[in-house]
C-alpha cells in the first residue's frame, strides 16, 4: 500500500506543477457531491470546487478540493460506533477528453489526500485512489454544466483497538456548472 500511496503522491505533486504550464484552456466548476459508500459510512452530502486544464485536444488535468459530511454506524465484536464524519480532500486527476459539438465526455484517474474527522473515533488523513468519468454539456460560450461519477477507494487507519481500518470506498455522484475561459 506504500508504495501505491507513493506513485498517487507523485502524480499529484507533477499535476500541481506541470499542468499550469502547459494549459491552453481553463475551466472552473463548481456543484454539489452525493456520497453512496460501498464500505462502513451510510449516505453523505457536499459540495466542490474545481479547476480543469486542458493540455491539448483529448488530455486534461484536474484539481480540486471537495468536502463531503454524513452519518456512520459501525458494529464490531458487538461494539457500536457511531456518529457523523467529515472528509475534505485535495485532489488531481489526469483526464482523457473527447470534444464533440453538444458534449463532451472524459474519463480519467487520479488520487486525493483526505483530511478525516469522525465523531468519538480517531480516524487518520489518508491518501486516495480514484477513477472517473463524466460529461460537460455546454449551455452558452463560456458555461457548461457537468455531471460526473467516480469510485473511491479509501481505507483509513483508525485508532480504535477492535477495528483496524474504515472502509470508505464509495461511489461520488456529482453534478455543477463550469466556467470556461
Amino acid at each position: 500500500m506504500r508504495k501505491v500511496s507513493a506513485v498517487v503522491l507523485m502524480m499529484i505533486v507533477s499535476v500541481l506543477v506541470a499542468a499550469p504550464c502547459l494549459a491552453e484552456g481553463h475551466r472552473v466548476g463548481a456543484g454539489v457531491n452525493v456520497l453512496s459508500p460501498n464500505g462502513d459510512l451510510d449516505d453523505g452530502s457536499g459540495g466542490y470546487i474545481s479547476h480543469m486544464f486542458d493540455i491539448s485536444d483529448m488530455l486534461a488535468t484536474y484539481i480540486g478540493i471537495s468536502h463531503v459530511s454524513g452519518d456512520f454506524d459501525l458494529t464490531v465484536d458487538d461494539v457500536v460506533y457511531e456518529g457523523s464524519y467529515t472528509a475534505t480532500q485535495l485532489e488531481a486527476a489526469f483526464l482523457v477528453q473527447w470534444h464533440m459539438d453538444s458534449i463532451t465526455p472524459y474519463a480519467g484517474m487520479g488520487g486525493g489526500f483526505s483530511y478525516l474527522k469522525f465523531d468519538d473515533m480517531n480516524v487518520g488523513d489518508k491518501l486516495s485512489l480514484f477513477y472517473l468519468f463524466g460529461l460537460l454539456v455546454p449551455v452558452s460560450e463560456h458555461v457548461s454544466l457537468e455531471a460526473s461519477a467516480r469510485l473511491s477507494y479509501l481505507r483509513p487507519r483508525s485508532y480504535r483497538p477492535h477495528i483496524e481500518t474504515v472502509d470508505m470506498d464509495a461511489w461520488l455522484i456529482r453534478v455543477g456548472a463550469t466556467w470556461d475561459f
